[in-house]
């Protein structure tokens, strides 16, 4: 499960906090506007093995194919 918390959208990127299970450490994705184009500023500490990056990018896919960034999202997975 991880927290994603848009954070400021400027110059046409939009960035993201995902915080892995809910806890303080977070990492940062952003996501151009127009081009869908994603940067991954920073990892979260006890994002080890990068699986919860993935997720929230998927999600963050998610909003710019249906054109609707949300500014707060529980994302959860089996």
């Amino acid at each position: 499960m991880l927290k994603l918390k848009l954070m400021n959208k400027c110059d046409g990127k939009i960035v993201f906090n995902y915080y892995p299970e809910g806890k303080s450490d977070f990492g940062t994705v952003s996501i151009n506007e127009k081009t869908g184009e994603i940067d991954i500023m920073n990892v979260a500490q006890n994002d080890e093995f990068g699986r919860y990056k993935i997720h929230a990018i998927n999600r963050i896919k998610e909003y710019f194919e249906n054109k609707k960034f949300v500014t707060e999202d529980i994302v959860a997975w089996y």
